[in-house]
């Protein structure tokens, strides 16, 4: 049983997220801290991230999607657990993670 002062819907201060890095980086850096839709906040981290990526090239955007993937199951897992709720709705990474792997396989030109 958690001691835990958070569920899934109650805001963490934003004291506790800066403060510590995981919850940091979980929640988006900022973005699950929004107090409307911080899914779509975080999954707009993750689209911007793949337009800024674009001219890397389709080996390097692919690195690093699998390093936000592999990265985020530690990420979450770890933050979810410090928070003592399990998914909590600001911990946004896996929405940063599955939008930019979304963006991937886009055509690459507007015509």
């Amino acid at each position: 049983m958690s001691t835990s002062t958070h569920d899934k819907r109650t805001p963490v201060p934003w004291r506790e997220v800066v403060r510590d890095p995981v919850h940091f980086a979980a929640f988006g850096f900022g973005a699950g801290l929004a107090p409307v839709a911080p899914g779509t906040w975080g999954s707009l981290w993750g689209t911007l991230l793949a337009a800024v990526t674009l001219p890397l090239g389709w080996q390097i955007e692919w690195t690093i999607a699998l390093c936000l993937f592999v990265s985020g199951i530690w990420i979450c897992g770890t933050s979810a657990r410090k928070l003592g709720v399990h998914d909590h709705g600001g911990i946004v990474w896996d929405e940063i993670a599955g939008a930019y792997l979304i963006m991937l396989p886009l055509p690459r030109t507007m015509a």
